[in-house]
Formats: C-alpha cells, structure tokens, sequence
C-alpha cells in the first residue's frame, strides 16, 4: 500500500496496528493512520509501500 497518509481500520489491520500505533494519525480505538511520505521520494517516479500482509515478527 502506498505510504499516502491513508487511515485504516484497526480491526482489519491488527499487527500492523502494533508496529505503528497512531502515531500518525487516526483515533486509535477503530482507527490508525499511515504515513504520508508523498512529496519525500527521491526520484518522482518512485513512491514508498508499506506491507500489510505478511508475517508479524516476534519480539522477545
């Protein structure tokens, strides 16, 4: 998904949830943000993606 700020559901997005927190933005009960970094690449033709599938790392 395209690091664009976009808010997201937490129940449709638990672990990525635990890694981000809202930090950059949403309420944090339903709803957390990612980042926008739109604007910041550096080259315009690229964009910055973050995961939303995958293996949820474990912590010790």
């Amino acid at each position: 998904m395209p690091c664009e700020g976009q808010v997201l559901q937490i129940v449709q997005n638990q672990a990525l949830f635990a890694l981000l927190g809202n930090i950059y933005g949403g309420d944090g009960r339903t709803t957390f943000a990612i980042p926008n970094l739109k604007g910041s690449e550096p080259n315009p033709a690229t964009k910055y993606y973050i995961a939303t599938q995958g293996i949820f790392p474990q912590r010790d």
